[in-house]
C-alpha cells in the first residue's frame, strides 16, 4: 500500500511541480535582462512568483486528497474481502470426524 499511495501522490502532484516551474521560469523573465534595474523589478517579480505558487496549493491538495481517498478505498476492499473469506473459513461446518477403530476384542 504505501508504494501505491506512493505513486498515486506523486502522479497528482507532478501537475503542481510542473506550474511551480514555469512560474521560476516567469520570475527569471519579470526579472528582466538587465541587471540594474534588477533591485527595482525583484520585488514585483517576487510577489508575482510567491503568489502563483500559493495558488497551486488548493489543487494540489485536492489532488493529492484524492488519490489518498482512491488508494483508501482499493485497501480497504482488500482487507474486506480478506477479513470475508476468514469469516468464511471459520463458520464453514466442520468435516465429519472419522469413525473411531473398533477396540481389539478381549481374549
Amino acid at each position: 500500500m504505501p508504494d501505491q499511495l506512493a505513486s498515486a501522490a506523486e502522479a497528482a502532484a507532478i501537475p503542481t511541480a510542473i506550474n511551480i516551474v514555469l512560474a521560476l521560469k516567469q520570475f527569471k523573465t519579470d526579472l528582466g535582462p538587465d541587471p540594474l534595474k534588477v533591485p527595482l523589478t525583484i520585488g514585483p517579480a517576487f510577489l508575482k512568483l510567491t503568489a502563483t505558487v500559493e495558488l497551486q496549493a488548493p489543487g494540489l491538495a485536492t489532488a493529492e486528497w484524492g488519490a489518498v481517498q482512491a488508494n483508501f478505498d482499493s485497501q480497504a476492499d482488500s482487507w474486506i474481502a480478506s477479513l470475508k473469506a476468514k469469516q468464511a473459513q471459520l463458520t464453514a461446518p466442520a468435516a465429519p470426524a472419522a469413525p473411531a477403530a473398533p477396540a481389539p476384542a478381549a481374549a
